[in-house]
């Protein structure tokens, strides 16, 4: 089976104040920069060095995946969250378990280009979210946080090639009294509820 991904088109850059408001830079630090090689060897199989550190963010991607005779088109915007399958086979602590895959849920931050020779290769910047293992008593949904930008405990940076399909999760923040400043939610309030109710109607 092979894929292409076709149609490639980024929107809306973001601007200085954007970057400053979701904590981006344009030069990517050590941790990043290391984690952009991680995501080209990965998820690209391209094992280049890499010299630029520059990157431009924008707010929607858009493409097509061509699978054989089927199309399938996918539009991301920063803020949707996306659910990913995760391979845990070379994963030691689920190796006597006999689970192999576990979907994971992240939101986008951002989608970045960055060149690489005389291409503009996309990217996605990721915040994870982290299972607490519980779940709300009212309406037993499962509780999470969401990855802090200081914590790189999880990659952050994948190529497009990850998400195969629209975006179908939803996630309804924990609000707590004071919450709301500024008609938008706390920064500092990371925890997040996976509601299981919600679906796309077809």
């Amino acid at each position: 089976m092979i894929e292409e991904y076709i149609n490639i088109h980024v929107r809306s850059k973001f601007k200085k104040n954007d970057l400053i408001k979701y904590e981006l830079v344009s030069y990517l630090n050590d941790d990043l920069f290391a984690e952009l090689g991680r995501a080209y060897e990965e998820d690209l199989n391209i094992v280049e060095h890499l010299t630029s550190r520059k990157v431009k963010y924008y707010k929607s991607i858009s493409y097509t995946i061509v699978d054989n005779d089927d199309q399938i088109d996918v539009k991301l915007k920063a803020g949707d969250v996306i659910d990913i399958l995760e391979d845990l086979s070379t994963n030691s602590i689920f190796q006597n378990t006999g689970i192999t895959t576990r979907i994971s849920y992240a939101r986008i931050r951002a989608i970045f280009l960055h060149t690489k020779g005389n291409l503009q290769v996309p990217f996605l910047f990721l915040d994870w979210f982290i299972s607490q293992d519980s779940i709300d008593q009212k309406l037993r949904c499962p509780l999470y946080k969401l990855q802090k930008s200081e914590d790189y405990t999880w990659r952050r940076i994948y190529a497009i090639k990850c998400i195969d399909h629209q975006p179908n999760v939803h996630f309804v923040h924990c609000c707590k009294t004071g919450c709301i400043v500024n008609g938008e939610h706390s920064q500092n309030n990371m925890n997040y509820m996976h509601n299981i109710f919600y679906y796309t109607a077809v």
